[in-house]
């Protein structure tokens, strides 16, 4: 079995060969398609499919790498999300700096009562109880 730097195969699966870089693996692809369109895939997953995959040289290979590297295969043919996977760490953190950076922005409360509420502080009160602010 091959060892890579970035992703370590997990215990008990079967090897792709050495083509995870350049091939999808169809049948990780079918599952993760299917995860993708149920809502089933961890937040970093699909923020690493939707927005970082555009901004890779290559978005095929960038997703490819992606569904490759997510799933493991099973000795009985199932798949199994790496999350402890190097691969699946480097993801989250890549994730969370782009959530820490989105907290940052922000107004204070005057600023928004006036600019967004005309200052009608009941309207913005039940924003904040609504979970809109």
């Amino acid at each position: 079995m091959i060892k890579d730097l970035e992703y370590e195969h997990a215990e008990g699966e079967q090897d792709c060969g050495g083509d995870c870089e350049d091939k999808r693996d169809k049948g990780k692809a079918e599952k993760f398609m299917k995860l993708y369109r149920s809502n089933q895939l961890p937040a970093e997953v699909v923020y690493m499919w939707d927005i970082e995959s555009r901004k890779a040289p290559s978005e095929r290979k960038f997703k490819t790498n992606l569904v490759n590297n997510l799933f493991s295969r099973l000795d009985d043919g199932t798949f199994k999300i790496c999350t402890d996977s190097n691969q699946f760490k480097q993801w989250r953190r890549v994730y969370e700096r782009h959530l820490a950076t989105d907290k940052k922005t922000s107004m204070p409360e005057g600023v928004m009562l006036h600019s967004h509420f005309h200052g009608d502080r009941s309207a913005m009160e039940a924003s904040l109880q609504s979970g809109e602010l």
